[in-house]
């Protein structure tokens, strides 16, 4: 984190911030909690001439285009298995998956994710899918958070929640598929060629989503 205005340069691809600007992002850490590396692993046309304005404009083009990918990556992720062609599975469980997962949201936390990762050498390819296990662990959060017995809420990003879309027996079963979907995805062989290294992601997703973590807050 940055803390001392007079004293900060941001560097944006190799260009810098005035020290106004700077002055302004640092309230921006302090305020909002926005991690620094966003001003360091975009290449997103910004300058010093351009002024905080600019900044703004740069990330917000950089943040839909990286959520437009994500949801592309979600989208292929969450398309009908071949199994229901056999009769395994439910089509509507699938459907209420998609509905509960494709829906608009933001895609901050595989922003994060793969933004750090950038900061280690890894590129958005090598990302994704980690990128993709998360999110559907933050969805199936969501889906079941919504349910009556939790904040019992209607609408969810402007829509209709899963149990009101559907029901309340499926909302529960679509929390329970993204939550395994999310392991499954992490401890694939297209995550990681290094099964050491998938073993490790997926028990740091074990433990910031379980009774320690994610869960414990809730």
């Amino acid at each position: 984190m940055l803390h001392h205005a007079a004293r900060v340069e941001i560097q944006w691809d190799g260009r810098i911030a005035s020290k106004t600007d700077a002055h302004v992002l640092v309230e921006i850490h302090r305020l909002y909690a926005v991690p620094h590396f966003v001003h360091l692993d975009m290449d997103c046309g910004f300058g010093k001439e351009d002024g905080i304005e600019g900044f703004f404009m740069a990330f917000a083009s950089r943040f839909k285009s990286h959520a437009q990918k994500i949801d592309a990556a979600l989208d292929k992720l969450l398309t009908d298995p071949p199994e229901l062609a056999e009769g395994r599975g439910s089509v509507q469980l699938t459907r209420a998956m998609r509905y509960g997962v494709l829906n608009g949201g933001k895609r901050f936390r595989p922003f994060l994710l793969t933004q750090a990762a950038g900061l280690f050498g890894v590129g958005f390819e090598g990302a994704v899918n980690a990128a993709c296990a998360v999110e559907c662990m933050h969805c199936y959060s969501l889906v079941h958070d919504d349910l009556p017995a939790m904040d019992d809420d209607d609408l969810r990003r402007g829509m209709a929640t899963v149990h009101r879309k559907f029901d309340e027996a499926t909302a529960i079963l679509v929390g329970d598929s993204l939550q395994a979907l999310a392991f499954e995805i992490m401890a694939g062989p297209d995550t990681h060629e290094d099964a050491s290294v998938r073993a490790s992601l997926v028990l740091g997703l074990a433990r910031a989503s379980g009774h320690l973590g994610m869960a414990g807050g809730q």
